[in-house]
């Protein structure tokens, strides 16, 4: 690549990184759900209620970025959070929304079924508790890209469209899948943001991703989120791993048998995340 070319790349990737940093702090001290200004509560990315359940090894978190442009190489970013995964917090929603809906219409919906897999006392998730698990991957994912702003994929519209009805938006597939009980993995996060081609997906919002892929992992529980813009008709398979995750929204099955579910590595979990992008290179 030429020399004007790279100072070129490194001027756009720049812009971007300046403009999602002027965005976060537009919207500091306002509650990305309701709008409401004043009374941030730092909420917890992982529940307070589910470090009771569950045992805190990891050390750190991860967020990627990964860029594409029709007309410039791509640009690939990494962030590492270091402090326990359970502990972290982010200050961008209010205490009335916190302890208000996402307590009582989210996580009480989400806990039963939740706590019984994580503490083994059952293995069958019904067609209600898939979504409610789904919708609850959706809302942290939401929060926990202001974890670095550069990575988001959800637009203000998006927020909106979920705390109005509590219904998960539009270009969103959840899968869940089982894993092998490893201590670095009692709480995993990792988080990627892509921009796919230059899309009205991006410009009405100012956001530099379109694309993403969230990944939780708690004890043996696995659950992927993965957005895609409106010109990407297919959601990726996820490769090899993809054969062992189950899709939970918006197609789902009666029952999902987690007991039956083809095991993951932690290798292949974090892969995840890789198998969702090289499906996308065709939209480079």
């Amino acid at each position: 690549m030429s020399g004007k070319r790279a100072r070129d790349k490194r001027k756009r990737t720049g812009d971007e990184i300046t403009q999602a940093t002027q965005k976060n702090k537009q919207l500091a001290g306002t509650c990305i759900f309701c709008q409401r200004s004043g009374d941030m509560s730092k909420q917890h990315i992982w529940p307070e209620w589910m470090q009771k359940i569950v045992e805190d090894f990891q050390p750190k978190t991860s967020h990627t970025t990964l860029g594409w442009f029709p007309e410039v190489d791509s640009y690939y970013n990494k962030k590492i959070s270091n402090g326990r995964p359970g502990a972290q917090r982010i200050r961008k929603v209010c205490s009335k929304c916190n302890g208000g809906w996402i307590n009582n219409e989210v996580e009480a919906m989400m806990r039963p079924i939740f706590t019984d897999i994580i503490q083994h006392n059952t293995n069958s998730i019904s067609t209600e508790n898939q979504f409610y698990l789904a919708l609850w991957a959706v809302l942290a994912t939401m929060v926990y890209e202001f974890k670095d702003p550069i990575t988001m994929a959800t637009s203000q519209l998006e927020r909106d469209y979920l705390y109005n009805t509590k219904q998960i938006p539009d270009r969103r597939q959840v899968w869940i899948g089982r894993m092998n009980a490893d201590p670095k993995y009692t709480q995993y996060i990792a988080h990627r943001g892509i921009k796919l081609s230059n899309s009205n997906d991006i410009k009405s919002e100012n956001l530099t991703c379109n694309t993403s892929c969230t990944v939780f992992a708690v004890n043996e529980l696995v659950i992927v989120v993965g957005k895609i813009p409106t010109f990407v008709q297919v959601f990726p398979f996820l490769g090899e791993v993809g054969g062992k995750l189950m899709p939970i929204y918006p197609t789902y099955k009666e029952q999902v048998r987690f007991d039956k579910l083809s095991i993951l590595t932690s290798n292949e979990v974090n892969e995840i995340r890789n198998s969702f992008t090289s499906e996308l290179n065709q939209y480079i």
